[in-house]
């Protein structure tokens, strides 16, 4: 009894070792796949912003031009074509807005106000 039984016991580690093992396989195969599927050759996604649950704007660029487009569970629609310029606008506005020095985020005024009471 002791030594069938030890064998079993090992029996069931190697087995349960090889499970663990080949579904670890199997799904980085599978993540490769979908990746795969997923990409594009002539389109990116440049920017999306979630609205709620199911819906989000999204930033598309195919080939040279760029697209606002709305997305829901039940429809996608173009919304706009955005010239590569006023892309370039909101870029140069942003990199402004976090270089500038008097402009301060919520994190720096709380803790001039905190320092200020004590």
């Amino acid at each position: 009894m002791g030594n069938s039984s030890i064998w079993t016991f090992l029996l069931a580690i190697v087995g349960a070792v090889l499970v663990i093992y080949l579904s670890y396989v199997f799904s980085k195969y599978m993540a490769k796949g979908m990746n795969k599927l997923g990409s594009a050759k002539y389109i990116d996604v440049i920017d999306r912003m979630i609205l709620g649950q199911d819906k989000s704007l999204a930033i598309i660029q195919i080939g040279e031009k760029y697209y606002l487009i709305s997305m829901t569970n039940s429809n996608i629609s173009m919304m706009k074509e955005i010239l590569p310029e006023d892309l370039m606008e909101i870029n140069n506005l942003e990199e402004k807005i976090s270089t500038s020095k008097s402009i301060k985020g919520f994190r720096d005024l709380l803790k001039e106000n905190i320092y200020k009471e004590k």
